[in-house]
């Protein structure tokens, strides 16, 4: 029949001949270099490495087919190769665009990753040294004030994400301050105004462990969150240890100025966000972005 209708059939074989072969010479150069995004694009079913053998021979036999005659006779043969070549080079574009895609989804992935992981260090590390004024507060059965406010100002100068540590006794009446801001008027003052605030107090002094408020307005200014370390002389509750820190300062300092710059990076607390480095450069940041969550005591933020 192919002989018969030869002349028909030469724009239909060759054109399915230079697809065939197109489509299966990157599959079998993503076979023989070890590159899935060659022989499976995306979501899509790959080509198995039979199915591009057959493609290529199939593709072959066709193009042998139509072209018979010396090929300086073949005056359609310009055509078809330039047909051929372009959709070989939109197969190896495709293929290399979806490596280069896969590559960006496993940095970003490690990103998130490592920087929940560097959150979590720095604020162990900053919970240990805080943690470490209330042992000396037990251990001594209250600390001298002047001793309290001179490991106070250590503590803010190590670490410059603290806004203040202050000092509330058990009727939650602030008596201590160490701040990098001055106030006025704030000793005596409630520490439990709120219910948020109220409630970790309570938390912390039932529980004897420290405790985290979510993100609140900070009387300092600006946004952040409450650490309330509970303080015990033997078994009398003797008030709370209290750290402030803005949320906003912290992150800055956590994130390097290349890593804010290159990703956009989003940290949720129970739905809420409460950070958003505001970067411009994660033009794909929905469709190729990444999540990593932290437990820091008993809030658990997300990092995006």
């Amino acid at each position: 029949y192919i002989a018969k209708n030869r002349d028909r059939l030469v724009p239909l074989l060759a054109i399915t001949g230079a697809l065939l072969t197109a489509i299966s010479l990157p599959s079998l150069f993503g076979y023989l270099t070890g590159t899935q995004d060659y022989f499976m694009w995306g979501t899509k079913v790959a080509m198995a490495l039979h199915t591009g053998v057959a493609f290529l021979l199939i593709g072959g036999c066709f193009l042998f087919t139509v072209t018979p005659q010396p090929l300086q006779n073949i005056t359609w043969l310009p055509y078809l190769a330039f047909f051929m070549l372009l959709l070989l080079t939109l197969s190896f574009w495709q293929a290399a665009e979806n490596d280069h895609t896969r590559q960006l989804k496993t940095n970003i992935a490690a990103q998130a990753n490592l920087t929940s992981h560097n959150t979590q260090l720095y604020l162990d590390g900053l919970f240990a040294a805080v943690n470490r004024m209330d042992m000396r507060w037990e251990m001594q059965r209250g600390t001298p004030e002047t001793l309290w406010t001179s490991d106070a100002k250590s503590y803010l100068k190590s670490y410059p994400v603290l806004l203040s540590l202050s000092w509330a006794n058990d009727q939650s009446r602030l008596k201590r301050l160490v701040s990098k801001k001055a106030f006025k008027n704030l000793l005596d003052m409630d520490v439990a105004f709120n219910e948020q605030r109220r409630a970790a107090i309570q938390q912390a002094k039932s529980t004897r462990e420290a405790q985290m408020t979510d993100v609140v307005q900070l009387v300092q200014g600006g946004t952040g969150f409450l650490i309330y370390n509970p303080l015990y002389v033997g078994a009398k509750y003797d008030g709370v240890l209290i750290a402030a820190l803005n949320i906003h300062d912290m992150f800055d300092s956590l994130f390097p100025p290349k890593e804010k710059d290159e990703f956009l990076i989003s940290v949720f607390d129970k739905g809420m966000n409460i950070y958003d480095n505001g970067s411009t450069a994660a033009t794909h940041a929905k469709a190729l972005g990444a999540s990593s969550s932290v437990k820091i005591l008993a809030n658990e933020w997300e990092f995006r």
